[in-house]
């Protein structure tokens, strides 16, 4: 079970279009009294679905992933697993004849 607070301080823009400086400021405190580990859980995974969306949006997207939840820790950058990397090689080869046939013959020099 969680407990305390948390103050942040979360600048909000309308739209994408109004600039940065007109952004507004609220000071968001979370109270975190009562929360299950279920319950962070839920949120941490709804955090990470929403960044993986949008790391899979630049460079490609895999059928399955797996990753592991202290690696969205505040301020962790997120690398290519080897389920992004395979995704991101099979999108090129898909889509470019010059890099499937290299590719080809770079799995086939494996033999």
């Amino acid at each position: 079970m969680a407990t305390g607070k948390s103050t942040y301080k979360v600048a909000t823009r309308k739209d994408k279009t109004q600039a940065a400086a007109q952004a507004k400021n609220t000071a968001l405190t979370i109270n975190w009294d009562g929360a299950t580990d279920e319950d962070l859980k839920a949120m941490s995974a709804k955090h990470i679905v929403i960044a993986r969306q949008g790391f899979y949006r630049k460079h490609g997207i895999p059928t399955v992933e797996t990753v592991n939840a202290k690696d969205f820790a505040n301020g962790a950058r997120q690398g290519l697993t080897p389920e992004v990397a395979q995704a991101v090689v099979l999108e090129t080869a898909m889509h470019d004849p010059k890099a499937r046939a290299a590719l080809i013959a770079q799995l086939n020099a494996m033999k």
